[in-house]
């Protein structure tokens, strides 16, 4: 006959054999989970430390608090930004229409634009130059670059560091020795990247270089918010701040932004760390918010800003560019632009 105990004992060591598989397997989880979690943080983490250095990053924006000076920037007589130290830029020229010629860094990085009779861009030159500014030296003194970073590879500026020869001053005659990075030309909707077709800008969204199209999908504001292929594969996610500053990209990876146009369907240049939306009739900077220029019909609004963008309301109000006036649009304002082309809409 069967000894009961024999069966109990049985039992009790089943139960305690499932009991150490389960336990085991629970603690394998968990570590599975936590070794996933940490390298999805470490991930998360490189990339949001990424050096904003391509017109299509997508890293998020912040506004940094690169110096602390009493002043930090500086306009010219016609209410012209020249100087923003907290992105590093040393000076900005502008052309007779008030639109910028030259963007000058504090590394010797230049961005030079080159404009038709009417104001339309044709050109965005990337040229780094052996010489920098070194802020604050003294009435900022000029020094050599003792090598050649790549392109957009500054943040902040240099505090008391010297290059080989120490400084040089201001007032001494240098010869600068340049080397041009890439240029974009703009003929209408075609855009060529170092002379190669680089993309055909159309209403849906684009075709690149290599003849595949890629669509814009927007919100009700006109921001893009996503990009998809032929096949409908989601290639981009933005996500935006109110006045158009990115919150990063909605995915992961070297494909997490294939593409420079974003809050308004506007080209945004990131190189260097510029972060400035280009309106066609003005340049605009999200993280402060507020445009490089004045509004030329400012006189006609005096109690916005010259500077504001949407009256300070970018919920309510979008800017949308035109070639002409249109009678069609109702209870809207004209701003930002020197031929009325450019208009406020309320939404």
């Amino acid at each position: 006959m069967p000894n009961p105990n024999n069966r109990l004992i049985r039992r009790r060591l089943a139960g305690a054999w499932v009991s150490t598989v389960i336990s085991i397997s629970l603690v394998l989880l968990l570590v599975g989970v936590a070794a996933m979690l940490l390298l999805n943080a470490r991930r998360v983490s490189d990339y949001f430390k990424e050096t904003v250095c391509d017109p299509k990053a997508s890293v998020p924006m912040d506004f940094r608090d690169g110096v602390d000076k009493a002043t930090e920037y500086a306009w010219d007589a016609n209410g012209n930004m020249t100087r923003d130290r907290n992105k590093s830029i040393n000076n900005i020229s502008y052309n007779v229409l008030n639109l910028p010629r030259e963007i000058h860094f504090n590394d010797g990085h230049i961005i030079r634009y080159a404009y038709a009779a009417d104001g339309r861009k044709l050109q965005t030159e990337y040229v780094l130059s052996n010489l920098g500014f070194l802020d604050p030296i003294g009435g900022g003194s000029i020094r050599p670059l003792s090598a050649s970073p790549s392109l957009g590879g500054t943040e902040g500026g240099f505090g008391d560091w010297e290059a080989p020869g120490g400084l040089i001053p201001i007032d001494s005659v240098l010869i600068p020795a340049e080397t041009t990075l890439m240029t974009r030309d703009y003929c209408g909707n075609v855009i060529y990247r170092d002379g190669v077709l680089e993309r055909v800008n159309n209403d849906y969204g684009y075709m690149d270089g290599d003849g595949v199209y890629h669509y814009h999908i927007k919100d009700y504001q006109g921001n893009v918010r996503a990009v998809i292929d032929g096949q409908g594969t989601l290639e981009e996610v933005n996500n935006y701040y109110p006045y158009g500053g990115l919150m990063g990209g909605g995915t992961l990876g070297n494909n997490a932004s294939i593409q420079p146009y974003k809050y308004g369907t506007k080209e945004l240049d990131r190189q260097n760390g510029l972060d400035w939306y280009d309106s066609q009739a003005r340049h605009y900077d999200p993280l402060v918010p507020r445009f490089t220029t004045m509004d030329p019909m400012a006189e006609k609004y005096y109690s916005i800003s010259p500077y504001a963008y949407c009256a300070g309301n970018p919920i309510k109000y979008i800017m949308i560019i035109r070639n002409f006036p249109s009678k069609n649009l109702v209870d809207c304002m004209r701003i930002l632009t020197f031929a009325a082309d450019c208009k406020f809409l309320e939404r």
